[in-house]
């Protein structure tokens, strides 16, 4: 499964050098250096360390002196932004929601801004105000496909299957060899049951990295409701290959099979099906890859 993304640090106002994007493949983080060479200092300094307290995961200590760097800046959306990141991994939601919100009024053409705070309440399962945060980003930034994508990623949750489909399919324009924007139309298009649709998506994940084991998974049980029983069991059959090269797949994002009879029947009942005695009891994300801020604890997850 791949998890809604934000985006992390941006340049302070001040900073004489041009913003600098670059995509970390591994976590999707959209980065932003601080400063061009030069030593930093006075609130500079302050953001500075905020950014070496959070690298050595010293949250409380990044807070503090963001608190300190927002009190000497109060007019600046970095501070407010770089400390709602902050408070993220604090999880203290609504504190990072109210600071998100201050930095889109202090400069409301920030799209990390929207895109940050439409991922953390997509992750409070606020779907509904995530898509609305993301279509204000998409509007700011029209080509930025992280947005189509993760708008998708909150009307699939919202079970808009076809205007997430749309989202994935825009993103895919936009990005053209994106395995995550192809895995997600296929989730999408899987779960509105056009399943020949869904084939053809996870077969394109594959050609772009025939190592994907949700993709072979998703696949192998799409072919079981199409009753294409021999592809699926072929499917099966190179899973088995890749877990003895590469080790256990990552399970988030695989589908599973629908539930049977015997089993709705003894769920009904409150007991636990047989295949699953035993097991502790865990919120996993639905196929749609729900939403949870790349740049924030994984839950398990991108976004």
């Amino acid at each position: 499964m791949s998890a809604l993304v934000s985006r992390s640090r941006i340049l302070p106002p001040s900073s004489s050098c041009q913003r600098s994007l670059a995509t970390a493949v591994a976590v999707m983080t959209v980065a932003f250096a601080v400063g061009c060479g030069s030593e930093p200092d006075g609130p500079e300094l302050l953001l500075e360390q905020s950014q070496v307290k959070m690298e050595q995961a010293l949250y409380v200590d990044a807070l503090k002196a963001l608190n300190e760097y927002v009190e000497l800046r109060p007019d600046d959306a970095v501070g407010y932004y770089e400390r709602a990141r902050v408070r993220e991994r604090l999880n203290e939601f609504d504190r990072a929601l109210t600071d998100y919100k201050l930095a889109i009024e202090k400069q409301p053409d920030m799209v990390e801004a929207h895109n940050n705070r439409a991922a953390l309440l997509a992750r409070m399962d606020r779907y509904e105000e995530a898509a609305e945060g993301f279509s204000q980003a998409i509007e700011l930034n029209p080509g930025d496909a992280l947005a189509y994508r993760n708008r998708g990623l909150a009307l699939h949750d919202m079970g808009r299957f076809d205007e997430a489909i749309a989202d994935f399919e825009r993103a895919i324009e936009l990005e053209g060899s994106s395995v995550q924007a192809w895995f997600q139309h296929a989730n999408a298009s899987l779960d509105a049951g056009k399943l020949e649709q869904a084939v053809e998506s996870y077969t394109q994940v594959l050609e772009l990295d025939e190592t994907h084991a949700q993709a072979l998974h998703n696949r192998a049980e799409t072919y079981d409701r199409m009753g294409r029983e021999d592809l699926a069991a072929a499917d099966r059959k190179r899973m088995d290959e890749l877990e003895l090269s590469m080790g256990p797949p990552d399970p988030h994002g695989m589908v599973e099979p629908p539930e049977s009879d015997t089993d709705a029947e003894a769920t009904a009942e409150g007991e636990v099906p047989a295949d699953k005695a035993g097991e502790e009891t865990e919120s996993e994300p639905s196929t749609s890859d729900a939403p949870a801020a790349d740049d924030a604890p994984a839950d398990d997850t991108e976004e």
